[in-house]
Parts: structure tokens; C-alpha cells; sequence
């Protein structure tokens, strides 16, 4: 099953067209914060469960999905913790490192490692960075901004960097307000 959602124009396109030969479950998103907003998003998360749940023959308790929320409030603050390493100025690490690390915490399947593992890593940081052992030199803080970013994309973040900027933000699809 894809869970698609309706964010972009692009996107919707994506799902509409890979719903010609997969099962596909797209989630209309309210596009402001308001009364009517809030229900078709509540209307949009219980049609949801009852897709999964008939798809994949298990019942979602609100018991689990307790436990996830706040498994997944627990990742979202640790990685926030991580990201606020770079007010540091300079940065403790290059933003390739930086989101390196946001975007790999994605692909664990075991969600209950995330907040202990950043959480260690955090702390290793700013250690190495209170003891002087950061390399990065004082630079223009560059905050990068527009569509999500990755793969290929990266090499605009590499190229800032390798011609003296400090990439020390990402705000996109993914980035600072992901984790806040």
C-alpha cells in the first residue's frame, strides 16, 4: 500500500498515476489551521486505520498508537536537540553531517533506537566541540531553503561548503520544522 498525500500539485499527479497499478491510499491534507481543517483531518487519519486495518487484516488500538506518538515525540526531540548543534558558531559539524543524519534516522525500523542513538551522538559533539576539537572554521551561515532536498540535490550543499559557506539550516519539506 502507498500512503501518498496532497501537498503538492506534483505529488498528487505521482499518486494519481501510480494508482493505475498499485493500491494507493491518498490523504487530502487541510491546507490552513481551522475547525473544518482539524475534522477533515481527523476524518482523513480514521479512513486511514480503516484502510490498514482491512488491508493488512490488524487492528490499530488507541493504546498503539499512543505508544508510537509518543515513541516518535521522543525521536522528533532528540533530533531537535541535534539540530540546535548548529547555533554553535561556528557549526560543529559540515551540513552534509547535519542532514545526513536527519534524513538517515528516516530509514531505522527499530523507532525506539532513534532518540538513544542521537541522543549519544549530541552529546559526543558537543563535547568534542567544547574540548576545541571542532574543525569548521567561522564562515557565512547559509540556511538552505525550497523543496525537499537529498540525493542529488546535495551537491548544492556540498558546493556552498566547498566555496566557504556553512550550511547550518535546512528548511524545506524536511529540516527545522520537521523537528520542532
Amino acid at each position: 500500500l502507498i500512503v501518498g498525500e496532497t501537498t503538492c500539485d506534483g505529488k498528487k499527479k505521482m499518486y494519481e498515476m501510480l494508482g493505475e497499478f498499485k493500491d494507493v491510499h491518498c490523504m487530502e491534507l487541510p491546507n490552513r489551521q481551522s475547525l473544518m481543517g482539524r475534522k477533515l483531518w481527523r476524518e482523513e487519519v480514521v479512513a486511514l486505520k480503516e484502510k490498514l486495518e482491512e488491508k493488512f487484516g490488524v487492528e490499530i488500538t488507541e493504546e498503539e498508537v499512543r505508544k508510537q506518538v509518543s515513541i516518535n515525540n521522543k525521536n522528533r526531540l532528540a533530533l531537535r536537540h541535534f539540530y540546535e548543534l548548529m547555533k554553535l558558531d561556528p557549526p560543529p559539524m559540515a551540513g552534509l553531517n547535519l542532514y545526513s543524519v536527519l534524513y538517515d534516522s528516516s530509514f531505522k525500523f527499530n523507532k525506539e533506537k532513534i532518540a538513544p542513538e542521537v541522543e549519544a551522538l549530541t552529546e559526543r559533539i558537543r563535547k568534542e566541540y567544547e574540548e576545541g576539537k571542532c574543525e569548521i572554521k567561522k564562515r557565512p551561515r547559509i540556511m538552505v531553503t525550497g523543496c525537499s532536498i537529498g540525493g542529488n540535490a546535495m551537491k548544492v550543499v556540498r558546493a556552498i561548503e566547498e566555496n566557504g559557506g556553512n550550511v547550518v539550516c535546512f528548511e524545506n519539506c524536511g529540516g527545522a520544522k520537521s523537528v520542532d
